[in-house]
């Protein structure tokens, strides 16, 4: 279904009334949001903190027209070009991204690739039971099939403690202590099979403490020695074709050794006991079953029409045209942009040292071929060999947004999704912006139904849902640094000042929304926001002033 279209922002000045109003304008779209509203979506893939294609979809409406040239240089798996395809009238969608496997997942969402993907689950479909053959063993109590490893770590490598099988239907876990002979039977067999492996193509990958890549570690590192000849298995009878590969993405991150609850910030890392290895037979299974039934939605799909692939460029008979490229913002936007062409910038960019995308996809790029630029890759890393620092990292966003801005109307906007739990690392992001010519106006938070886990935070101090910033260009002034006030104990009381204020105002509420919807733009013209490294001190001034509700994870006014 289409939405209509919406009416653009008129630009303004930058005094508290227009950014008054501008925040009213995007805490309206949220709270407005229709949770029944149909929309088209992605067809399949995997890809992390894929943004919400409803409230997409409605910022689009409300700061662009119908007319609208929008642009995402940090695409991602395409959230905003399938949100401009939710909107009536004629936007034209720009999206670029450095990594080739989220543009294959957008691609199949758009619905390219739908006829020989038909042969290529039929290959498919002929592995499966080859791979469910590589789980199963035979024992006293006949065949039994292994769908999960428990190891524990030492210094000679994994040790098998305990096996989840299935046996006629049913699934229990079997270990020396409540099934010592089946756990001798199976632990014997499996030792026997893992050693008879070949060896298999098995890269490098670059040392980097920080995301748990240790050195001399390996892509084999990551797995069970099942999962990493059951992905390889997979990995050599693939084609050029996107529908076999995209299976395979998708069984990556479940097949890869983790903890208990499968962190998906931390790819890489794993604990010293109680690893956990899922079987790739059961995550094949799983995901042809969800590729098979998304193939057959969008090929009868009444939403998209026809969709023709031609280079670069992508169009469909509603009208709208879609130009995808694969590469860097830096490079790509002077080649393929005219200058003040952009209405509207909808972007999720990268986050200092908290999200390395690239780093990350050498495992997907490994198996599936899709490739993962670390020497483009804008980030925060102590990767060895790299110059990846923090300043590098401002000067490249400060370039890329410098470069955003050249396409841009004057008359244009830009709406980023952006959020970090360190003070300093908001305020210098916001200024990298700033220097580049694009100005601080706005910020709401939006609330996600999942809380955020990390190890580094706690239950108060982590980030939770999205901040969306609102940016506008000014080319009548220049950028001015925040000054910061040395007085840090009246800093303090304005911003518990502030927090009493919205607690007032909305009842109990999280940090990160307080934070999002009022804090942050009030500190950042202050300088106060810079000269913090560690959100703590917040946390702390909260812990003093307010009640916290650990159940609900809100604060609330003593």
């Amino acid at each position: 279904m289409l939405i209509g279209c919406g009416v653009s922002v008129s630009p303004g000045n930058y005094n508290h009334a227009m950014q008054a109003n501008s925040q009213q304008k995007l805490s309206a779209v949220i709270a407005n949001l229709d949770q029944k509203s149909p929309v088209l979506s992605r067809a399949y893939g995997f890809y992390w903190t894929r943004k919400d294609i409803l409230l997409l979809t409605s910022l689009i409406q409300s700061f662009s027209d119908c007319n609208a040239v929008v642009l995402d240089p940090f695409m991602g798996s395409g959230s905003a070009a399938l949100a401009v395809a939710n909107l009536s009238g004629n936007r034209k969608f720009i999206g670029i991204e450095l990594n080739e496997l989220p543009v294959a997942n957008l691609k199949f969402s758009l619905g390219l690739d739908l006829g020989p993907a038909e042969v290529e689950v039929g290959l498919m479909d002929s592995l499966v039971q080859e791979i469910t053959n590589l789980y199963s063993f035979p024992t006293s109590y006949g065949h039994v099939e292994i769908t999960k490893i428990i190891h524990d770590r030492f210094a000679e490598g994994l040790n098998a403690k305990s096996f989840q099988v299935k046996v006629a239907g049913n699934k229990y876990m079997v270990s020396f202590d409540n099934d010592a002979k089946l756990y001798t039977e199976l632990l014997s067999v499996y030792e026997q099979r893992i050693q008879g492996f070949g060896v298999r193509p098995d890269n490098d990958l670059e040392h980097n403490s920080r995301i748990a890549v240790f050195r001399g570690m390996k892509v084999s590192g990551a797995f069970g020695p099942l999962g990493f000849e059951a992905l390889s298995l997979i990995a050599d009878m693939l084609t050029e074709a996107d529908s076999t590969r995209l299976i395979l993405a998708a069984m990556i991150h479940q097949v890869r050794l983790t903890d208990a609850r499968s962190q998906s910030q931390f790819p890489y890392w794993q604990p010293k006991q109680d690893i956990h290895e899922k079987s790739a037979a059961v995550a094949l299974g799983g995901e042809l079953g969800k590729f098979k039934q998304n193939l057959d939605r969008y090929a009868s799909s009444q939403g998209w029409g026809d969709i023709e692939e031609k280079g670069d460029h992508l169009y469909d008979n509603l009208g709208e045209s879609f130009m995808i490229l694969t590469g860097s913002c830096i490079d790509l936007i002077p080649n393929v942009l005219s200058v003040d062409s952009v209405d509207l910038v909808v972007t999720d960019p990268p986050y200092f040292d908290q999200v390395a995308y690239s780093e990350y996809l050498k495992l997907w790029e490994h198996f599936t071929g899709y490739g993962a630029d670390l020497e483009l890759e804008i980030v925060q890393s102590n990767r060895q060999n790299s110059d990846k620092t923090r300043q590098k990292y401002l000067q490249d966003i400060e370039l890329s947004f410098r470069t955003v801005r050249t396409s841009l109307k004057d008359s244009g906007k830009v709406l980023v999704f952006f959020k970090d739990s360190k003070p300093r690392n908001l305020h210098d992001f916001i200024s990298a912006l700033g220097r580049a010519g694009l100005y601080y106006v706005a910020q709401v938070h939006f609330h996600k139904g999942k809380h955020t886990y990390k190890q580094n935070t706690s239950k108060e101090s982590t980030v939770g849902g999205d901040s969306v910033i609102l940016f506008e260009p000014d080319s009548s002034r220049a950028f001015t640094e925040p000054n910061p006030n040395p007085d840090i104990k009246r800093l303090d009381s304005v911003f518990i000042a502030l927090m009493n204020r919205y607690l007032s105002e909305h009842g109990p509420s999280s940090l990160t929304e307080i934070l999002d919807n009022l804090i942050i733009g009030e500190l950042y013209h202050t300088g106060y926001l810079g000269l913090f490294q560690s959100g703590a001190h917040f946390t702390q001034l909260a812990n003093e002033n307010f009640n916290y509700n650990h159940h609900t994870r809100t604060w609330s006014q003593i």
